[in-house]
């Protein structure tokens, strides 16, 4: 008797009379299974965080061009704001603001004169939110300072003039302060760590001898450095000349 295995509709069909023989049959396999590696497990984000890092980076897209900056610093605020992203490192401030803090401290640390009013319009938000997510980002740890030499005085010179803009000090604490860097650069210019900070610091240990004194934690807010590290850079400076105030 020959027999038709159908295994689509799981019966066995006897070939001469057409009669079903035997139902639910099962095809038969190997009885092995193939090996699988094993899936890695994907920490998938819920979907508000999704739509929260496309957002910001259509913002970092938005600013990035209405400033105009170059086009290899606008790649380096996407790195930045992806490493943040990935390292759960986003502060929780306004998308506006965070994308105005990663363009705003990617170029002052590239030595990349822009203005913070500027960054302040094109974002959105006010210059006090962009400086204080600025802050959080760099503290972060993720972007990277460019290396300068310890005693490029000239550099620090450049910084002073516009830093005072920023601040809206008098000319004469400008002046003072560029007298200062002129003397440690003669003196001692491995006080000179970094030019940003040191004319920063000058400025404040400017206006405190001359009866005008800017609160330290204004100053280091838009230059985005610690406080601390203002005020030890201006004590460091007045023990040098044997000035003593109270910094």
């Amino acid at each position: 008797m020959g027999l038709i295995y159908d295994y689509v509709r799981g019966v066995v069909i006897d070939e001469e009379t057409g009669e079903i023989v035997e139902e639910t049959i099962i095809a038969p396999g190997t009885g092995k299974r193939a090996y699988e590696p094993p899936q890695p497990i994907v920490d998938i984000a819920p979907p508000r965080v999704f739509g929260r890092v496309w957002r910001l980076f259509e913002i970092l897209m938005s600013v990035s061009g209405a400033l105009n900056i170059p086009k290899t610093v606008a790649n380096e605020c996407f790195d930045i704001a992806k490493k943040l992203v990935k390292g759960r490192a986003l502060p929780r401030y306004r998308l506006e603001a965070i994308a105005g803090g990663i363009i705003y401290s990617v170029a002052r640390t590239r030595n990349i004169d822009i203005d913070l009013e500027g960054v302040s319009k094109a974002a959105g938000v006010s210059k006090k939110e962009i400086r204080r997510a600025a802050k959080r980002i760099m503290l972060a740890g993720i972007i990277k300072k460019s290396k300068k030499d310890p005693g490029d005085a000239p550099l620090t010179l450049s910084e002073i003039p516009r830093l005072a803009n920023t601040l809206g000090v008098s000319s004469d604490v400008e002046i003072l302060a560029k007298r200062l860097v002129e003397m440690i650069a003669k003196t001692k210019p491995a006080l000179i760590k970094s030019p940003r900070v040191t004319g920063a610091a000058m400025i404040y240990l400017s206006s405190i001898l001359l009866n005008n004194r800017i609160p330290s934690r204004r100053i280091s807010e838009t230059v985005i450095c610690s406080d601390i590290g203002l005020r030890n850079t201006a004590r460091s400076v007045a023990e040098h000349m044997d000035i003593y105030v109270y910094v």
